[in-house]
This record gives C-alpha cells, sequence and structure tokens, in this order.
C-alpha cells in the first residue's frame, strides 16, 4: 500500500465496542475526520425521536435501550449512520436466535465495509481506522490512505483453538457446541492484516496471538489498552471495607458462557460455605440451563442492564472474578479496578492486575478458581489492601492515557 501524509482519521465499525472512544479521542486531539457507524442516538433523528410518542413503559425501555448508543460528546455532525443489519442482528439476538444474529452479522459486516470503501475511494486527505472483520473493502479502496486495524479479538485461529479446549474439558457446560470460525473469515482478517500500515490490539495476549500466527507481522503489531468511561466511573462515593463476619461479595460481568469461564466460578463457589462468599452474574444467560440449574439458588442472575447502572452494581461487590479463556482487551477489568474491586483474572485477558490489586491465575480450572477465591475470603485485611490500591492502578486505563496513546501512534504512524 502506497503512503501520503494525512491530517483526519476516518474511524469506522457497524457496531460499537471501543470505537466510541477512539472517535473521541481523535475529536478531543482535532484529528477526527467522521466516524461511521450504525447506531448512534441523536435525539431528533428516526428512530430515537420516536420515543416521544410511545406509551410509558414502553418509552422506558426504548430509553434504556438506546442509551447504550448515547455519546453526547462526540460532534453528531461528525457522525455517519447506516446499515440496518446491526438493527435486526440485536432483534435476534435478544430473540435468542444466535445463529442468525451471526449471519445476519456477517452479511451486515460487508454491506458496511461497502459502504465505508466508497468513503475511501472518494476525495480528502484521511487515513482509515477500522475494525477486524469488517475493513476489507475500505482497505481494498484506500487509494493510498494510511489503514490502521484495531483488532479486539485475539487471532481467531487462537480463538477456534481456545473453543476446541473449552468444548473437549467441559462440552457439558457449552451451550451451542460447534461453532468455530470459518476459514473463509479467518482468511478475510489475514487480507485486512496484510493491507493495513499498523495493526492494534487491546493486550498483549491479542498482540502475541497474531504473531504466533504470522511472526511477519511483528513489527506491525501495538498494544494499546482500551479505557473504561471516566464519565461512568470517575465520581463514585467512598469505598466500604468488607468485614469480618459478612460473605466477600464475588461479581462476573459479561456473556455467561463457558467461554467466559463462568463455569469454573461456579463449581469454585460450591466448594465454598454460604456464609463465606455470595456470587452475582451480570449479563446474557448463554449456559446450558441443566448445567446451570444446580447452582442457580446461589447466585444472584443479573440479565442485560444499561451500562449506566453498572457503577452503582460494583460498588455493592468486593472482588471481580473473571477467568476467561480469551480476550481482546479488558474494559469490565478497568471498571471493576475503577470501582474499588480486587480482580481475580486470567492472563488470557488484558493484564490489568497486578501484585497490589488481586490475582493473576496461572491455569484455567476449577482448582485455580477456588484457591483465589478462598485467599480473598481468608484475609480480608489483604482484600481491603486490594481494594484500596485499586482506583489507582486504574489510572493506568483512563480515557486520557487512552488519547495519549492514540497520539503517540499517530505520530508514528501519520
Amino acid at each position: 500500500m502506497s503512503l501520503r501524509g494525512t491530517d483526519d482519521v476516518l474511524v469506522f465499525h457497524p457496531g460499537t465496542q471501543h470505537s466510541w472512544q477512539t472517535a473521541l479521542a481523535l475529536q478531543q486531539l482535532g484529528r477526527l475526520h467522521a466516524y461511521a457507524t450504525s447506531i448512534f442516538e441523536k435525539l431528533d433523528a428516526w428512530p430515537y425521536r420516536a420515543v416521544r410518542y410511545l406509551p410509558g413503559g414502553l418509552a422506558a425501555k426504548a430509553r434504556s435501550e438506546f442509551a447504550r448508543f448515547s455519546h453526547p460528546a462526540i460532534d453528531p455532525d461528525k457522525v455517519l449512520t447506516f446499515g440496518w443489519h446491526e438493527w435486526v442482528e440485536r432483534v435476534a439476538r435478544r430473540g435468542g436466535l444466535d445463529g442468525l444474529a451471526r449471519e445476519i452479522d456477517r452479511i451486515g459486516n460487508a454491506a458496511f465495509g461497502r459502504r465505508i470503501a466508497e468513503l475511501a475511494d472518494g476525495q480528502g486527505d484521511f487515513a482509515l481506522w477500522g475494525y477486524n472483520g469488517s475493513s476489507l473493502s475500505a482497505f481494498r479502496a484506500a487509494s493510498g490512505r494510511k489503514a490502521i486495524y484495531d483488532r479486539t479479538t485475539p487471532s481467531l485461529r487462537k480463538v477456534n483453538a481456545a473453543i476446541d479446549e473449552i468444548e473437549e474439558r467441559f462440552p457439558q457446560w457449552v451451550a451451542e457446541p460447534g461453532q468455530r470460525y470459518s476459514q473463509q473469515r479467518i482468511e478475510l482478517e489475514d487480507e485486512e492484516q496484510a493491507l493495513a500500515d499498523v495493526i492494534v490490539t487491546g493486550s498483549e495476549f491479542a498482540r502475541d496471538s497474531v504473531i504466533a500466527d504470522d511472526p511477519a507481522l511483528k513489527d506491525k503489531v501495538r498494544v494499546l489498552p482500551y479505557c473504561y468511561d471516566e464519565a461512568l466511573f470517575g465520581q463514585l462515593p467512598e469505598m466500604t471495607e468488607a468485614k469480618r463476619g459478612e460473605p466477600v461479595r464475588f461479581l462476573f460481568i459479561g456473556g455467561i458462557s463457558a467461554r467466559k469461564g463462568v463455569h469454573l466460578i461456579l463449581d469454585a463457589l460450591a466448594g465454598l460455605p454460604e456464609s463465606a462468599a455470595t456470587l452475582t452474574l451480570v449479563g446474557r444467560m448463554d449456559l446450558p440451563e441443566a448445567a446451570f440449574a444446580p447452582f442457580a439458588e446461589r447466585v444472584n442472575h443479573i440479565p442485560a442492564v444499561p451500562r449506566s447502572a453498572i457503577p452503582a452494581i460494583m460498588r455493592q461487590h468486593h472482588a471481580f472474578v473473571f477467568p476467561s479463556f480469551y480476550e481482546g482487551g479488558g474494559i469490565a477489568l478497568y471498571e471493576a479496578l475503577a470501582s474499588g474491586l480486587a480482580l481475580i483474572q486470567t492472563k488470557n485477558a488484558s493484564q490489568a492486575v497486578d501484585d497490589g490489586t488481586g490475582i493473576m491465575l496461572d491455569r484455567l480450572d476449577v482448582e485455580s478458581v477456588r484457591d483465589a477465591m478462598l485467599r480473598v475470603v481468608d484475609d480480608r485485611d489483604l482484600l481491603n489492601k486490594w481494594r484500596q490500591a485499586a482506583p489507582k492502578r486504574a489510572e493506568a486505563f483512563t480515557f486520557t492515557r487512552y488519547r495519549d496513546g492514540i497520539a503517540d501512534l499517530l505520530g508514528e504512524v501519520l
């Protein structure tokens, strides 16, 4: 790909993830050409303005859903929205039609990419900032533009290998066995990476998986940890200590599935007295009902909630448990630190935890998770020490740090 100088950056993502934070950082740096996405709340635009005409209860539900896509700090004049597929995909997922949702996602990403390709092939001096799985058309049409490739997942070969391991070791916990990324999708992302000038990953684990696939990409790959939303987590009440005699309140937030290691938490919890520990799971339940049923009475399950509700939930707990088998980053971990929670995490996510804030698991098995939870239960002084140190550790993952990282990256690449 031939290169030329550029001033601004077009950020494009058919969904959301952390792309809005990337767009906001570029806007604050004075480098945002535009932010293209499928769903972005604009109160005076359709369908968001329809909320004002809905009955009270339905309006409240609609506002809660649209709040997931509300980013008032971003200049709406810089936002381009197109693509109906994301709407339909979300409806399908809410209806439990995961197979249909995946197919719509595949078709929608391709259609979104074609629209971005039209922009990339047009006039103006700007770079592209795209995401894995939806950047190929744009990068092919880039016509000499610089291309930054934001990889939000580990290598898909690594992901497929992790799914193989989960299904071999824990088949009873897999809700939909046989789900793998296709060779066609893997080759698509291989080409995206080949066309990119730089590959950005959110964690060392993701970076290493890319390099393991293709050592020739080593000089292209950069780690740029994501950030938590300081507008939500920056002004929290003073932390209350975990007292002796009360159960330690453990928390998990995310997709409640085997790939996130939730089954390891459940089996570990079963070995602890009810007086010693409680567990709250927040998110969509993707575990087989028969496997989860024996643990249901020990668990407080909260289905998906608006992001605005997460800080209050986190502050009601003492420790965040996250034994995931693979992650591209670790935003929930950063949010937990900012909320004053101790961490128990896998090395297969972003390296958020350090010796002063919790435990890095060296194995992904029930015994390792149970030992970590027991250590927290047995030593409240250590738990409270970790919790006191957590907000300081969270400063490494603020939006300001993320924005400064982007500025450094642009200085290098552009």
